[in-house]
């Protein structure tokens, strides 16, 4: 078994290896595989950021910390994480997890979440995830 911090440095580096533009072949865009994924499978969504001078860490925080609220109260939502890149990185990953897909599509649909989308900095990259494999240190 792989101990907690590993897990999450090799996650990380996969998601920094998909910001750098690298998908590889098949890669469909969120909506697309929102759209395709059975939706009685949990999904992992996560979103990576790259700050731009004219966006602060406070901003993002700020930004997140209201999505994170509204998508707390939807149906199927299970956590959010933000995570930043260590020492100076502008770089940040966002990490949501649901019960399914079509509880993100809904919550996605959601109002005051589209709203909110219109006031986050844009993700740089945008994907979604079916969890195979969780370790816990406990």
């Amino acid at each position: 078994m792989m101990p907690l911090p590993l897990v999450k440095y090799i996650t990380l580096a996969l998601v920094l290896f998909f910001l750098a533009g690298c998908a590889g072949p098949g890669h469909r865009q969120l909506p697309q595989q929102l759209e395709a994924e059975n939706d009685r499978q949990p999904v992992v969504s996560i979103q990576g950021y790259q700050l731009c001078k004219s966006t602060s860490q406070q901003q993002l925080r700020a930004g997140w910390e209201r999505m994170a609220e509204i998508m707390s109260s939807q149906p199927g939502f299970i956590k959010a994480e933000l995570n930043q890149g260590s020492g100076e990185s502008r770089l940040w990953i966002e990490m949501s997890y649901w019960k399914d897909a079509a509880s993100l599509r809904s919550a996605l649909e959601n109002e005051d979440a589209q709203k909110q989308l219109q006031r986050m900095p844009k993700a740089r990259f945008n994907h979604l995830f079916v969890p195979e494999m969780e370790v816990n240190s406990l």
